[in-house]
């Protein structure tokens, strides 16, 4: 019996020597991959009073910042960065407190700034992909309607022209929120060195004696103080 055994084990080493010589046809396995997100999902909830803001640059409204986690406890110690598309914030960051709570003031913009709502964004700070989505909140503005800046457009006449001659620029043409201008807007000229005349006004004629190529610029200011300018070249023949 002990012969017997001893036999057995010998044969058992040389099939091991064996395995270990040919080791490129023998399969591995390799450890699983690490899965699933590094910390627990988080739920931001935003809320503002008031939501509503005057469009004056000085209306403020208080954010609060709500997270919790996928039980509904209130997640404390969590880091959240900020934005707005206007106005200002009174903080970059905020960090939850023990009841899962953060607070922060967004002040409106200036009425001169266009916007018709702010867009407040906040950003958990964290290792878990899914936490860096940001949650938003809209806050609205009233007043002035102003969620555009004017689109100024001019016209030349005459199509030709020429020097010494008259020159007129309309800019009738310009809009402001979608319809025409008109005496809503103020309208203000530059017009490089042609001829001499009134610099302001929707529709303006300057008396030319030089031929000449001239940079005309438009600047259109609405009645919110939103002001936007357009230029073109204005060829005068001899």
């Amino acid at each position: 019996m002990q012969i017997r055994t001893a036999g057995v084990w010998r044969i058992g080493a040389v099939l091991l020597v064996a395995g270990s010589a040919a080791g490129c046809t023998v399969d591995r396995q390799e450890a699983p991959p690490l899965t699933g997100p590094s910390t627990t999902a988080l739920a931001v909830v935003l809320s503002a009073s008031p939501d509503m803001l005057a469009h004056n640059g000085s209306a403020q409204a208080l954010v609060t910042v709500f997270m919790h986690d996928e039980d509904g406890d209130p997640v404390a110690g969590q880091r959240v960065t900020l934005g707005a598309s206007v106005g200002t914030l009174s903080h970059v960051d905020v960090v939850t407190g023990s009841d899962g709570r953060a607070s922060f003031v967004v002040t409106a913009p200036a009425l001169s700034t266009p916007a018709d709502r702010i867009t407040v964004s906040a950003t958990p700070v964290g290792s878990n992909f899914d936490n860096a989505l940001p949650r938003t909140l809209t806050i609205g503005l009233t007043g002035t309607p102003n969620a555009t800046r004017p689109s100024p457009a001019f016209a030349v006449a005459p199509d030709a022209l020429k020097a010494p001659g008259a020159v007129v620029v309309d800019a009738s043409g310009t809009t402001d929120e979608g319809e025409t201008c008109g005496d809503r807007c103020t309208y203000s000229w530059s017009f490089g060195g042609l001829g001499s005349g009134v610099t302001t006004g929707m529709v303006v004629s300057r008396t030319n004696t030089a031929a000449g190529s001239y940079v005309v610029t438009l600047t259109v200011t609405d009645n919110a103080g939103s002001a936007n300018s357009t230029t073109r070249v204005v060829t005068v023949e001899p």
